[in-house]
C-alpha cells in the first residue's frame, strides 16, 4: 500500500535572534502531515556533529521517522537576522549535510510506498542531493496517483536556477499555480501546488 507522505530535502537549524529551531520545508511538511495521522517520513542528511545528533533527537521526540544518514559534512544551518525594517534576512550555509543526501536501496523501498512527496528547489542546489531527489522521484510508481508537491524557493537564486525549476514542474503529475497570499513577504510569490 502506498500510504506514506515523504518530505525529501533540507533539515537544518534556523539560527534565530532568540535561539535555534529545527526546520527545513521537508521536515516541516513531514511533521505536519504526521499530526493528521498520515505516515510521514523525512529524507535528508545531517553531519556527524552535535547539531546533527540534536536535530535527530528533536525529530525522535516528536515521533518523526525517516531516512537521515550522517554524512561527512556539517549539519545545515541558516543564520536569520532582521533588517532595519524588521524583515528576516536569511544566510543559508552551503556545503552542508543536506547538500549531500546519498541514495540507497532503502530509498527505493520507501519510494514504492510513497503516496505523496514534498520536494523543493533549495535541496537541489547541489549535484549530489539533486541526483538523489530526482532518482527518488523517478523510483515512485508512475501511475498518476502520487501527489507531488514542488516547493520553489525563489528568494536565494539567480535566473540560471529557474531552468532547473522548470524541469521539475514539467515532471508528470506536477503542476504549479502562482498565488500570493503573503504579499508582504520580500521573497515574492508563494506557490500553491496540486496534482493534475
Amino acid at each position: 500500500m502506498r500510504n506514506k507522505a515523504v518530505g525529501i530535502g533540507e533539515v537544518l537549524w534556523d539560527m534565530l535572534p532568540d535561539g535555534k529551531k529545527a526546520g527545513g520545508a521537508p521536515a516541516n511538511f513531514t511533521y505536519h502531515v504526521s499530526r493528521f495521522g498520515i505516515d510521514g517520513r523525512i529524507v535528508s542528511a545531517v553531519g556527524p556533529d552535535s547539531l546533527g545528533q540534536e536535530i535527530l533527537d528533536v525529530f525522535s521526540s516528536k515521533g518523526m521517522r525517516g531516512i537521515i544518514p550522517k554524512v561527512q559534512f556539517p549539519t545545515g544551518t541558516v543564520q536569520v537576522t532582521l533588517d532595519a525594517a524588521g524583515i528576516p534576512v536569511y544566510r543559508i550555509m552551503e556545503g552542508v549535510a543536506w547538500d549531500n543526501i546519498p541514495y540507497s536501496a532503502e530509498l527505493d523501498r520507501l519510494a514504492s510506498e510513497t503516496g505523496a512527496v514534498c520536494f523543493g528547489s533549495l535541496a537541489q542546489r547541489s549535484p549530489v542531493s539533486r541526483a538523489t531527489v530526482n532518482r527518488f522521484l523517478d523510483a515512485i510508481p508512475d501511475d498518476g496517483q502520487t501527489l507531488k508537491i514542488f516547493d520553489i524557493n525563489l528568494r536565494q537564486y539567480a535566473p540560471a536556477s529557474y531552468r532547473q525549476h522548470r524541469r521539475q514542474v514539467q515532471r508528470p503529475h506536477v503542476s504549479v499555480r502562482p498565488k500570493d497570499p503573503y504579499p508582504h513577504m520580500r521573497c515574492g510569490r508563494k506557490l500553491c501546488v496540486h496534482r493534475r
